[in-house]
């Protein structure tokens, strides 16, 4: 096994142009696609909320597997039709008194190739969940004709309780191994959306070729109103590496 140093990232606030505004439950998120016009000035855009370090890529090549025999020969064994590289990005969330409640955020990357022979590929990605443990306390109650009965109180039956976890994600990823990953965020009973996360891939090209990542951040807040917000990634990244 590998073991690496992520790099430092630089982090960069996201100007978040309003994406749409209803009242009502939160339905899908609007299909991937270029985001929507950003406004002239940042009147109801989304600041100070949302941060994006990097991204940055690593070239994997058989010097930077040399610690791992296993890996080593996979990558040179690889080298005669792909290349991989690691990609390395952060996103940050801020809150604050008296500011809604982010509700959701997801990040969602596009891999593209000049050559259009083999598109890119989400290889590998990093995390693909967390997720929110609570305990939960069951009771079951057993009545006349050993029926289960959803009541507080069972009179001459069998009352009989027992401790379950219960898992509810707060993290995400998505479609790996196609060239449209991402990772989603959404808030718990327990883990706001709130500082540094750190997210990786590793992207595996066509040896020879030109690939590209580019994205969309988006994020809701809850208050009086459900809001969604986008942004594009400020920098798309190009990804070359000769073997």
């Amino acid at each position: 096994m590998l073991q690496f140093v992520p790099p430092n990232l630089t982090e960069h606030p996201l100007v978040l142009a309003p994406d749409e505004a209803y009242r009502g439950p939160a339905g899908p998120l609007p299909p991937s696609g270029p985001p929507s016009p950003s406004p002239t000035s940042e009147r109801g855009a989304l600041t100070e909320r949302v941060f994006l370090g990097g991204p940055v890529s690593v070239p994997i090549t058989p010097e930077y597997t040399a610690g791992d025999p296993a890996l080593k020969a996979f990558v040179e064994r690889e080298a005669g039709h792909s290349t991989y590289h690691l990609v390395h990005l952060s996103v940050s969330f801020a809150n604050g008194p008296g500011l809604p409640p982010l509700r959701t955020a997801s990040v969602e990357l596009r891999l593209s190739s000049a050559s259009g022979v083999r598109p890119p590929v989400a290889w590998s990605m990093s995390p693909l969940r967390v997720d929110e443990v609570s305990q939960v306390q069951q009771t079951f109650h057993l009545g006349p004709e050993l029926k289960f009965q959803d009541v507080e109180v069972a009179l001459g039956g069998y009352e009989a309780s027992r401790s379950a976890a219960r898992t509810a994600p707060f993290l995400l990823g998505m479609r790996e191994l196609r060239d449209d990953p991402g990772w989603e965020f959404t808030r718990t009973r327990t883990m706001a959306l709130d500082g540094t996360h750190r997210l990786v891939l590793v992207v595996r090209a066509e040896r020879g070729g030109t690939a590209g990542v580019t994205g969309t951040v988006r994020a809701t807040t809850r208050g009086n109103l459900l809001r969604r917000y986008r942004s594009a990634l400020p920098r798309p990244l190009t990804l070359s590496t000769v073997l």
